[in-house]
């Protein structure tokens, strides 16, 4: 179980893996894999425009550089 975020460090989707024996009475060793899908973002961008997305042009940023806007130094001013 788990779920599927934005990352910080790199803009490609991405998801972990925890595998290892739950309840075990002994300590026991457990796996951690953290797997990087393929993401079509330019088909993402065309589909939000398509569909009147609102405040697209941060959220482009966002996708395609993983910056977001509450972690930004020098967030931009409205126009």
């Amino acid at each position: 179980m788990g779920s599927v975020g934005n990352p910080l460090d790199e803009p490609v989707p991405s998801y972990v893996v925890l595998s290892g024996e739950l309840g075990s009475a002994e300590e026991r060793p457990f796996g951690l894999e953290i797997v990087r899908v393929p993401y079509d973002v330019e088909a993402e961008v065309e589909v939000a425009h398509a569909l009147g997305m609102p405040e697209t042009a941060p959220w482009e940023v966002e996708l395609c550089t993983g910056v977001y806007r509450g972690l930004r130094r020098n967030p931009p001013r409205p126009i």
